[in-house]
């Protein structure tokens, strides 16, 4: 049925029809990330096969996908690691001037959520100690030069 829609060979479709059911019957799962990972161990296809697959189907079924909105994530990480209203805000404010600059484009949400949380958390670390944010990356940088941050992790 779908090597005449998709035109793939008799070797692939076996392995793109596990993968168009799995994406096709996961409406729930939201990301591409997420589809991928509940079709990874029920379909027993190698994950880069598997995203060649998914890429193919989506392309060739004009599927929509739902893209993850970074501000949401950004609130969902900070929920995790117990971090203050003010630096969700301040948070949300970077990621803001982010978009409208355009530079999230093809960057993962949650990891770029990560990061502005990062960043808004450091200046509020900064503040209370008394010290600039440059001296923190600064003692960092020596800390990972001498491998003491192995240490801690």
């Amino acid at each position: 049925m779908l090597q005449s829609i998709l035109s793939v060979p008799d070797v692939v479709e076996s392995e793109t029809e596990r993968t168009a059911t799995g994406v096709l019957k996961c409406p729930s799962c939201g990301s591409k990330e997420q589809k991928l990972l509940a079709v990874d161990p029920i379909s027993n296809i190698k994950r880069k096969g598997l995203a060649r697959n998914y890429r193919l189907i989506v392309l060739k079924f004009e599927l929509k996908i739902p893209v993850l909105d970074p501000i949401k994530c950004i609130g969902r990480v900070a929920n995790k690691a117990n971090l203050s209203e003010i630096t969700k805000r301040k948070a949300i404010d970077l990621m803001h001037k982010i978009d409208d600059n355009e530079l999230a484009a093809g960057k993962d949400p949650t990891g770029l959520a990560a990061w502005v949380l990062y960043l808004s958390f450091l200046s509020d670390l900064a503040a209370a100690a008394g010290v600039t944010e440059v001296t923190i990356r600064n003692r960092t940088q020596e800390l990972r030069k001498k491998n003491c941050l192995k240490i801690i992790r």
